[in-house]
């Protein structure tokens, strides 16, 4: 079962196999299902988790938040707060406490942070994180550092439903569409509307959720396509 969790994780498709398998997706439904076949012709495998209410999945595994712990598809678990989750590598931000802590080996190793406004994205970055906060109507990247707590302004970007780092890169859901603002200034629109969260399927992949369905983004192709299941 964990090679089989493994293998879904690594990448955005593998030729070499029969069924290519493009990541995890989270459904209308909680749960966390394998999306097999190239992206636009996908279908289901058998769901891995029930009852998930955030999820990120990288190379390297995949982490989800159930109704009160941290699972990870490489076996390990600890108790968690209640309510969904944020995901920023090592980082895990429990949206409803209001409370950021460092995920290692099994352990949840709570971190001195306050966001300044409605928390939306992580990511590791140097001494610290790279957060996205929602705050008075605008969409605020700033950089917290753990060595002397210090919160400093990176960028300021407008209002946003949803954000996601990837990378370099950070996706915005606005009403109509979602940008992706790189690191070169460039801002690239994918004509998405609606877009309510982010749930990162794999390296290469992210899951577009609205209130009509899922999509799933290639990050490298910038293709999207609707994932299969049924919308709320």
């Amino acid at each position: 079962m964990k090679f089989f969790l493994l293998l879904i994780l690594s990448a955005c498709a593998f030729a070499q196999l029969e069924r290519p398998l493009v990541g995890v997706m989270l459904d209308q439904n909680g749960d966390a299902r394998p999306v097999l076949g190239a992206a636009a012709s996908a279908t289901l495998g058998d769901a891995i988790w029930h009852g998930v209410l955030s999820m990120e999945c990288l190379s390297r595994g995949c982490l989800a938040k159930t109704a009160a712990a941290l699972v990870s598809t490489n076996g390990e678990a600890a108790d968690a707060p209640g309510g969904p989750a944020i995901f920023g590598g090592a980082y895990v931000y429990f949206s409803t406490s209001e409370q950021l802590a460092r995920w290692h080996e099994g352990i949840l190793e709570p971190q001195a942070f306050a966001a300044d406004g409605e928390l939306l994205a992580l990511r590791p970055e140097g001494d610290g994180v790279d957060c996205a906060v929602e705050r008075n109507g605008a969409t605020w990247i700033e950089h917290w550092s753990y060595t002397d707590n210090s919160l400093r302004v990176v960028a300021l970007l407008g209002a946003a439903s949803a954000a996601m780092f990837a990378g370099e890169t950070t996706l915005l859901a606005a009403a109509d569409a979602v940008h992706l603002f790189r690191a070169d200034g460039s801002d690239t629109v994918v004509p998405v509307p609606g877009v309510r969260a982010f749930v990162r399927m794999s390296g290469g992949c992210v899951e577009f959720v609205t209130s009509q369905g899922m999509w799933v983004f290639d990050l490298a192709r910038g293709s999207v396509a609707l994932l299969p299941g049924v919308a709320e």
